[in-house]
This record gives structure tokens, sequence and C-alpha cells, in this order.
């Protein structure tokens, strides 16, 4: 299904990106680091306005239930404090740990109709993002409770704090 992977799919920025993360076929597991930081105001091509934070919340819930759908899962997320080396002014709202159970699956899920469906939810949603591709290194013990779990946490969280 990714032959035809589009240079203006909403995880890559260029395609060189597209061809490198296309290019590393491997069996198993496709884990993806998401750094991600919100708009103030998050404005929809009709003219509706809300925080960033709530347009990212609403592509969460449109997402999950393909994640699900994918066998995707949350194996980390975290809360960011500061950065320790790297641009002092950078900050992120959300930073967790995305698992996929292959290559093909992350493609053939980001790639479907109810994907692009809910994918200008985070468009409009997001300042800044970084998508980092891992091969990870420990073995995947998780149950399906566990995938259930991790996700609804995954789409309650990043909520602003009062």
């Amino acid at each position: 299904m990714d032959e035809a992977l589009p240079t203006d799919h909403p995880l890559f920025r260029s395609r060189a990106q597209v061809d490198a993360f296309r290019s590393l076929r491997r069996p198993g597991r496709v884990d993806m680091l998401n750094l991600v930081r919100y708009r103030p105001v998050a404005r929809y091509a009709d003219g509706t306005e809300t925080s960033g934070a709530d347009a990212y919340r609403t592509y969460k819930e449109g997402v999950r239930p393909l994640l699900l759908g994918a066998g995707a899962r949350v194996v980390w997320t975290g809360e960011f404090e500061c950065m320790v080396n790297g641009p002092e002014d950078q900050r992120w709202d959300e930073v967790f740990v995305m698992s996929y159970p292959s290559l093909e699956a992350l493609l053939e899920m980001s790639q479907s109709a109810a994907y692009a469906a809910v994918a200008h939810h985070r468009t409009v949603a997001l300042a800044a993002y970084h998508l980092l591709r891992l091969n990870p290194q420990l073995p995947d013990a998780a149950d399906r409770s566990d995938v259930e779990d991790g996700l609804a946490r995954w789409v309650e969280s990043g909520l602003p704090r009062h």
C-alpha cells in the first residue's frame, strides 16, 4: 500500500523522509516517538476556532478506534519538564511512544480514508511536532487490556491542568 505514499501525507514533511521511512523494511513492531506542541488557537477551514489542545483531543478520540484496529498501542507517555540539551525555547505539550505491530499496519492505518477523515484535527491542532521512528529493543509483553487501557489514558492525557 505504501508505494503510493504521497509527499503531502500528514506524517511526513518531505519526499526524502517518505523514501527513508519506506526503505527501512524489517519484520516486527515499529515504535514512533511523538513530540507534540499545540497551537494556542486551532483554526479550521470553515472559520471555527478552538484551542489546539481541544482540537488534538478531537483527533485522538477519532483516531483511537483506528489505532485499536491496527493493533497499535501507547508504550510510553510522560510529561515534558525541561530541555536538557537542545533549543532552550522548545517545549512539548505531549510526549509519547506509539507502537505498531508492523510497518504495514502503520501505513495501512495512516493511509486509510478513515484516518484522512480525522487527520485535519491534528493538522490544525499542532504548532510543531516531531515523529521519530524507533526500532524497539525489548520484547513486546502487553496483553489486549493493557492496549485498550493505554490508548484510553493517551486520549485523556495532555489536557490542560487547572
